[in-house]
């Protein structure tokens, strides 16, 4: 491959990355990469065939440093006091559900993940389960097991720990669902952080007061 097909195929995939990251996969076309990279949307068949091939190059190129140098560092459950534990917890549900959750300047990537009907089973998908999803899910689940020791079920921090991510995940995915019923056009930082500290407070309240003996 010559330099110049090299650059331009870089400039398809740095195009890609920042569509499917910020409006997601389902809503992006291949005529909106090429126009964004500047090129014909011949080219982008040429070089990738199709969007889902497209896709699995962008996420190949993603590189999970850059996705969690936001959050903060969760040490092991056994390192962590439970006033430790519950604040690690805030800071990190306020960095997902929030702006600071990015990529650059993309959005994080789970939108890419879940417009895209994500399923770790897929090919598709698999990589990126793998590279980004999976490495803050373990995070998560540590820190909710140094706030509750007691349960020791791992289907149950399986299923706390989903729920949190999957309450982060939708206001970022659902903002204008969000903004059709609070009336308003846009979501300013202030509201999405007043929304990010109730699900903290609803999360956080209901693994407190969760009993250990239902959990088993």
């Amino acid at each position: 491959m010559s330099p110049v097909d090299t650059s331009l195929k870089q400039r398809l995939l740095d195009a890609a990355t920042d569509l499917f990251t910020s409006q997601g996969y389902r809503e992006t076309s291949l005529r909106e990469i090429a126009e964004r990279a500047g090129v014909s949307h011949g080219s982008v068949r040429y070089h990738f065939g199709s969007k889902d091939v497209l896709f699995q190059a962008a996420i190949d190129e993603l590189k999970p440093e850059l996705i969690y140098k936001h959050f903060p560092r969760v040490p092991a459950s056994s390192r962590m006091t439970k006033t430790q534990a519950v604040d690690t917890f805030k800071e990190f549900v306020l960095t997902l559900a929030t702006i600071k959750a990015r990529v650059g300047e993309n959005p994080m990537v789970s939108l890419l993940y879940m417009e895209s009907e994500g399923i770790p089973g897929r090919a598709l998908n698999r990589d990126f389960y793998q590279k980004i999803i999976a490495p803050g899910h373990e995070s998560l689940k540590r820190v909710i097991r140094a706030i509750r020791p007691d349960i020791t079920d791992e289907e149950t921090l399986e299923i706390l720990t989903f729920n949190v991510i999957f309450q982060c995940v939708m206001l970022r995915t659902g903002r204008s669902v969000i903004l059709k019923r609070l009336k308003k056009k846009t979501l300013s930082r202030k509201d999405i952080d007043r929304i990010a500290d109730l699900i903290i407070e609803v999360s956080l309240g209901g693994i407190k007061r969760m009993s250990a003996d239902s959990a088993r």
